[in-house]
């Protein structure tokens, strides 16, 4: 997917994805950790901000889009902050796009 405004100053973009539609999102040192997380990067070509996660196993999540992810520590709760979580459903061998703005 894209993400519009993740070139932003001081801005150190990831998405977060958590098992289950409507999941209760949180970071790393969280008790709701993500089950997965892609940083998001610059494509050269398109000049678009992208983020690929690859080979989930199919089924329902809840991602969210955070600005913040170097900020993001293991040892701590509530350091970052997430866009406003979106369902998305996975399927075997089909591409799913979720874009996010930031």
């Amino acid at each position: 997917g894209t993400v519009t405004g993740a070139g932003a100053s001081g801005c150190t973009p990831a998405v977060y994805l958590y098992r289950g539609s409507s999941a209760t999102t949180g970071d790393e040192g969280s008790a709701n950790p993500p089950y997965t997380s892609t940083l998001i990067h610059l494509d050269s070509t398109s000049g678009n901000y992208v983020y690929t996660a690859a080979f989930l196993p199919s089924g329902n999540y809840t991602a969210a889009a955070t600005c913040d992810a170097g900020d993001d520590s293991a040892e701590v709760s509530g350091d970052i902050a997430l866009s406003h979580p979106v369902n998305v459903s996975v399927q075997n061998g089909v591409t799913t796009t979720q874009n996010f703005a930031l």
